[in-house]
């Protein structure tokens, strides 16, 4: 049902970091819940795929905060690791013809 309504990750985060920040986002804003598990652990094998890829980790996350912030109206002067009330994108609603990512 999500994927049907939200669709899939949103390609301009390419290999990874705030895609699934962004797809939660999306889902929330569908209707959809977002729950955290507080109990569970993923391990990630230190970057394996940023690293296969020859991808800088810490450039890409604060590259994809940067598209995030942009996608979100979240201001600029916001830096990555510090709080910022979402009330306001989460009133918006989810629109498809602006929220939803196709599968590719």
């Amino acid at each position: 049902d999500v994927i049907e309504k939200i669709g899939g990750f949103d390609s301009k985060y390419g290999l990874g970091n705030f895609e699934d920040d962004d797809f939660c986002l999306r889902a929330v804003l569908a209707g959809f819940e977002s729950w955290i598990a507080r109990d569970c652990f993923v391990h990630h094998f230190g970057g394996v795929t940023f690293v296969g890829a020859g991808i800088d980790y810490r450039k890409s996350l604060l590259k994809n905060w940067e598209i995030f912030k942009r996608k979100w109206g979240i201001p600029e002067e916001i830096n990555y690791g510090a709080t910022y009330d979402m009330t306001e994108v989460l009133r918006g609603g989810f629109i498809p013809s602006r929220h939803y990512c196709p599968l590719s």
